[in-house]
């Protein structure tokens, strides 16, 4: 039998504080918190998803229990750092939430962290999506909270910190994590390519990049499923059939229809978008928006074109044929059908609705100027 495949995600999961990408501010609170003895019973990691917190906490939890740690980092071959990074120590309780959030699982979690670690150790106990926890679950965490077990550290992750009670978020020290940025999440990309022996477009690249939205894992789980359909090279054409990603040429042919002004020219693009398979719920909640907003910076920058969109290129720039007035008649045509497209309205509709109310109006407003 071969070698289990682990996805990158995992592959390339930090082990160390250095090997953390995007989180500078975070990883330095952490290691001077260590480094001056001043270890809180309970943080709180907010953030969007993919961002390394769950990562970061189990870092975390490496250096409170190495024996061996040098400069605020684990020695990574001890056996509590070999027992963490494969999930089996016994000080380190890590939980998801969504599947442990009623009360009687905090009761029993309260029972796990109140066993006395092994000694020189912490118990350090990862709560991982805690908005998740119901509020009678909240209400029974919050009394562990208020009275922490000694040498027991509480890290609450959690995408939604608005979900959890004041009375928590005001016992916990909070960490904010930020969105990675495009660089970084390129850097990942090329390496996990160049790691598989794939050889990549930039283009490709600049698709991918334009769809990360700041969450790292996800383009790595991405990159994970171009890897294994691409022989070696991965092309525009082949993201764009796998994953209904707009090619260049695609996104230039959706901005000349946005600029043509008319309907039956949209209508049929669309329906040619539509045969070749692209995701049309895409375009309507991703490139759309970005195009919009594309053309609206153009008209404030002199950089080249690639500065504002991961897939735009200049070319077309000198052929945006609207006005101040038209975009924003554009960016209100779209806000008006986004609550059709939530409400389950088939995206070809809301897409064509989207454009017959930009016409309208743009033909009122003339029809009121003139």
């Amino acid at each position: 039998m071969g070698k289990e495949h682990l996805q990158a995600s995992l592959r390339y999961r930090p082990q160390f504080f250095r090997d953390v990408l995007g989180q500078p501010a975070v990883v330095r609170v952490l290691q001077n918190s260590i480094k001056f003895g001043k270890v809180s019973s309970s943080y709180l990691f907010a953030g969007q998803r993919g961002t390394g917190k769950t990562s970061v906490a189990r870092v975390f939890a490496k250096v409170l229990n190495c024996d061996d740690r040098k400069e605020h980092e684990p020695c990574g071959v001890c056996d509590s750092c070999l027992n963490i990074t494969s999930s089996c120590d016994p000080n380190v309780i890590e939980l998801d939430a969504a599947s442990h959030g009623l009360k009687e699982d905090i009761a029993e979690l309260q029972k796990m962290a109140v066993q006395v670690p092994y000694p020189g150790k912490k118990k350090v106990v990862i709560l991982d999506e805690v908005h998740m926890v119901t509020p009678q679950g909240q209400n029974a965490f919050l009394k562990l909270l208020e009275e922490p077990p000694k040498e027991v550290i509480f890290i609450l992750v959690t995408t939604e910190p608005t979900k959890l009670l004041n009375t928590i978020l005001s016992r916990c020290f909070r960490l904010d994590f930020r969105a990675i940025s495009v660089p970084e999440v390129e850097k990942s990309l090329r390496r996990i390519f160049a790691d598989a022996q794939v050889q990549v477009e930039d283009s490709v690249i600049r698709m991918l990049l334009n769809n990360s939205e700041g969450s790292l894992r996800d383009m790595q789980q991405v990159a994970d499923q171009l890897i294994l359909m691409a022989d070696g090279r991965l092309t525009e054409q082949l993201v764009s059939d796998l994953l209904g990603y707009m090619s260049v040429d695609q996104y230039k042919e959706l901005a000349f229809l946005l600029c043509c002004k008319d309907f039956g020219q949209w209508v049929d693009g669309i329906a040619e978008m539509f045969e070749s398979g692209a995701d049309l719920s895409y375009v309507l909640t991703k490139c759309l928006p970005n195009l919009i907003r594309d053309f609206r910076c153009s008209t404030c920058v002199d950089d080249d074109w690639d500065y504002l969109s991961g897939i735009a290129h200049s070319s077309f720039k000198k052929n945006v044929a609207l006005t101040l007035e038209e975009m924003d008649l554009l960016q209100q045509a779209m806000e008006d059908v986004w609550e059709m497209n939530r409400m389950g309205s088939p995206p070809r509709l809301c897409m064509e609705v989207f454009y017959a109310k930009f016409l309208d109006e743009a033909r009122y407003q003339a029809k009121c100027g003139s």
